[in-house]
């Protein structure tokens, strides 16, 4: 099968998009457990199963404070989400 100028613009395409994947920086996003413990965070909006990200041990300890509904900061290390602590507004503050 013979290459044609389709297939390898595509391939050109992706792995462009490979590379600038590699070489973005560590990105913090704001994300929210949804009730079957998936993660939905602002800039991946698919839901990602609870297998598929790792969570800060600290938080498991003791009184859990991720839950269902819980807002959450997460950091992007390479194409795995971990969630590094919840969150709260600050409308919540006394």
């Amino acid at each position: 099968m013979a290459n044609s100028p389709g297939t390898n613009r595509l391939a050109r395409v992706i792995a462009g998009r490979i590379r600038e994947e590699a070489e973005s920086p560590l990105v913090l996003d704001f994300g929210e457990i949804k009730k079957d413990w998936s993660l939905v965070t602002n800039t991946f909006p698919v839901p990602v199963p609870k297998r598929d990200y790792v969570v800060d041990a600290r938080l498991l300890e003791g009184d859990s404070k991720v839950k269902p509904g819980s807002r959450v900061l997460v950091a992007w290390v390479a194409d795995t989400p971990v969630i590094v602590c919840a969150i709260a507004s600050g409308k919540k503050l006394k």
